[in-house]
Formats: structure tokens, sequence, C-alpha cells
């Protein structure tokens, strides 16, 4: 018996959820307004997903704010703009601070400290 496979990746799609807030007014008068979830915040909200993968791509691909807005139309079928890019990196860079102070403040304490130095070339020079 021989085989033969094809692996592909299916289309990727957003998954748009939309929210809708209802109110009305009780018979003693009072008017009750539902709430939108706490991760609403505006009319275009982006889930946690694409966040933290703009968060990856920069970060741990060091790609500029361009190529990601191009791959997340080419690939992610998304439109993105640079500034909705350097808003959610803002809101990663908020969400992470608090955990980055901790480590510096640990490390600053820290009697030992271990770190690579491994250098590099640049240019045929050691650095």
């Amino acid at each position: 018996m021989k085989r033969r496979q094809v692996v592909n990746i299916p289309p990727i799609h957003p998954i748009v959820t939309e929210h809708r807030i209802y109110k009305t007014i009780c018979t003693c008068g009072t008017t009750n307004r539902a709430q939108y979830p706490r991760n609403v915040a505006s009319v275009i909200s982006y889930g946690s997903m694409v966040t933290a993968t703009v968060g990856y791509l920069s970060i741990g691909q060091y790609m500029p704010v361009q190529r990601i807005v191009e791959l997340f139309d080419q690939m992610f079928n998304l439109k993105l703009s640079q500034g909705t890019i350097s808003n959610l990196l803002g809101k990663l860079t908020k969400q992470c601070t608090p955990i980055y102070n901790e480590i510096k403040n640990r490390i600053e304490a820290s009697a030992v400290v271990g770190a690579d130095e491994t250098g590099c070339v640049v240019n045929g020079k050691k650095w």
C-alpha cells in the first residue's frame, strides 16, 4: 500500500461578534439599560487573539507595523490600520508594565544575576 498526503491550512476569516444593548422602562417608571461586556470598549474592539498576535509579530518576530498591517490583510482577511496596531501595542505595554517592573525590581535586589554575555559579529567585528 502506498500513501501520499497533502497538508494545507484553511482560509482564515475573522469572527465578528456583534453586541447589542437594549433598554426598557419598568411599570414603576425606572429605565433599565443593559451594559456592554467589559472588553467591548468602543464601536470596534479587537479580541485577545488579535492583540496577542500583534504583540507576537511585533516583539517576537520584530516585524514593523506596516508589515503587520499587510499580514493581517493578506493572511487573516482583517484590515487593521497602523494606528490600530500602535494602539494594541500600547495596550499590551500597559498590561505588561506591572510584571516588567516586578522582574526589574527582583533583579536589582538579587545578590547574583545570571546573564548571557554572548557576543555577536557586526561588520566583521565582535560586539
